[in-house]
Protein backbone atom coordinates (compact mmCIF):
# COMPACT_ATOMS: atom_id res chain seq x y z
CA UNK A 1 0.00 0.00 0.00
CA UNK A 2 1.15 3.54 -0.71
CA UNK A 3 1.01 6.70 1.36
CA UNK A 4 -2.40 7.69 2.73
CA UNK A 5 -4.26 10.22 0.62
CA UNK A 6 -4.20 13.83 1.73
CA UNK A 7 -7.64 14.58 0.26
CA UNK A 8 -9.72 15.29 3.35
CA UNK A 9 -6.91 16.35 5.64
CA UNK A 10 -5.68 19.71 6.77
CA UNK A 11 -2.08 20.09 5.72
CA UNK A 12 -0.06 21.88 8.36
CA UNK A 13 3.26 23.42 7.45
CA UNK A 14 6.48 22.91 9.35
CA UNK A 15 8.63 25.76 10.59
CA UNK A 16 10.31 26.01 7.20
CA UNK A 17 6.89 26.18 5.47
CA UNK A 18 7.44 22.85 3.75
CA UNK A 19 4.50 20.42 3.79
CA UNK A 20 4.88 17.58 6.28
CA UNK A 21 5.11 14.13 4.75
CA UNK A 22 2.49 11.72 6.09
CA UNK A 23 5.02 8.93 6.72
CA UNK A 24 7.06 11.31 8.92
CA UNK A 25 4.08 11.89 11.22
CA UNK A 26 2.93 10.09 14.34
CA UNK A 27 -0.55 9.91 15.82
CA UNK A 28 -0.61 11.42 19.30
CA UNK A 29 -4.35 11.55 19.90
CA UNK A 30 -7.67 10.37 18.50
CA UNK A 31 -10.37 12.99 18.99
CA UNK A 32 -14.06 12.16 19.04
CA UNK A 33 -14.95 14.86 16.54
CA UNK A 34 -13.90 18.02 14.72
CA UNK A 35 -14.43 20.42 17.63
CA UNK A 36 -12.28 18.43 20.05
CA UNK A 37 -9.62 17.92 17.37
CA UNK A 38 -9.39 21.64 16.65
CA UNK A 39 -9.06 22.46 20.36
CA UNK A 40 -6.17 19.97 20.63
CA UNK A 41 -4.64 21.29 17.42
CA UNK A 42 -4.73 24.83 18.78
CA UNK A 43 -3.14 23.75 22.06
CA UNK A 44 -0.25 22.00 20.32
CA UNK A 45 0.27 24.76 17.76
CA UNK A 46 0.41 27.33 20.58
CA UNK A 47 3.45 25.36 21.79
CA UNK A 48 5.05 25.51 18.33
CA UNK A 49 4.17 21.97 17.27
CA UNK A 50 2.80 21.68 13.72
CA UNK A 51 -0.34 19.53 13.49
CA UNK A 52 -2.13 17.68 10.73
CA UNK A 53 -5.68 16.42 11.27
CA UNK A 54 -6.63 13.21 9.46
CA UNK A 55 -10.30 12.43 9.16
CA UNK A 56 -12.91 10.76 7.04
CA UNK A 57 -15.02 13.21 5.04
CA UNK A 58 -18.09 11.83 6.82
CA UNK A 59 -16.92 13.43 10.04
CA UNK A 60 -17.50 16.87 8.55
CA UNK A 61 -21.00 15.98 7.36
CA UNK A 62 -22.24 14.02 10.38
CA UNK A 63 -21.28 15.74 13.63
CA UNK A 64 -21.14 12.52 15.61
CA UNK A 65 -18.83 9.62 16.34
CA UNK A 66 -20.19 6.12 15.92
CA UNK A 67 -17.97 3.05 15.79
CA UNK A 68 -14.98 5.09 14.57
CA UNK A 69 -16.93 7.19 12.08
CA UNK A 70 -16.29 10.82 12.93
CA UNK A 71 -13.00 10.24 14.73
CA UNK A 72 -10.16 12.62 13.94
CA UNK A 73 -6.53 11.57 14.25
CA UNK A 74 -4.15 14.25 15.50
CA UNK A 75 -0.77 13.82 13.82
CA UNK A 76 2.51 15.60 14.57
CA UNK A 77 6.08 15.27 13.27
CA UNK A 78 7.68 12.15 14.75
CA UNK A 79 10.39 14.19 16.53
CA UNK A 80 7.69 16.25 18.34
CA UNK A 81 5.47 13.30 19.35
CA UNK A 82 6.81 12.77 22.88
CA UNK A 83 6.56 16.49 23.69
CA UNK A 84 3.04 16.64 22.23
CA UNK A 85 1.91 13.72 24.40
CA UNK A 86 3.39 15.39 27.51
CA UNK A 87 1.54 18.62 26.72
CA UNK A 88 -1.72 16.77 26.19
CA UNK A 89 -1.33 14.72 29.38
CA UNK A 90 -0.72 17.92 31.37
CA UNK A 91 -3.84 19.46 29.83
CA UNK A 92 -5.97 16.48 30.91
CA UNK A 93 -4.72 16.46 34.51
Amino acid sequence: MGEPELGSQELALDKLTRPMRVKELEKVYTASGQIQAHVIKGRLESEGIPVLLRYDSGSTVFALTVDGLGEVQVLVPREEAARARRILSQSEG
